[in-house]
């Protein structure tokens, strides 16, 4: 693959989640910039708690950078 294709594929936004409201595949992206929110709700402080909100916390680091 030639380097300028490989940067234009790079270029796309390749971050999707499913907005909750209508059910589909978005791209994430802010709808404006400043503060970003997610609402993550652990069942508890397991293992399992602690990744879902180290996810959550991820997903706002992407999108305030991007």
């Amino acid at each position: 693959m030639p380097a300028c294709a490989r940067s234009r594929a790079y270029a796309r936004l390749v971050l999707r989640i499913t907005d909750a409201r209508t059910g589909e595949l978005v791209d994430a992206a802010p709808a404006r910039r400043g503060l970003t929110r997610v609402e993550a709700h652990p069942r508890a402080l397991d293992p399992t708690g602690l990744r879902v909100l180290l996810a959550a916390d991820l997903l706002v680091r992407a999108l305030e950078l991007g």
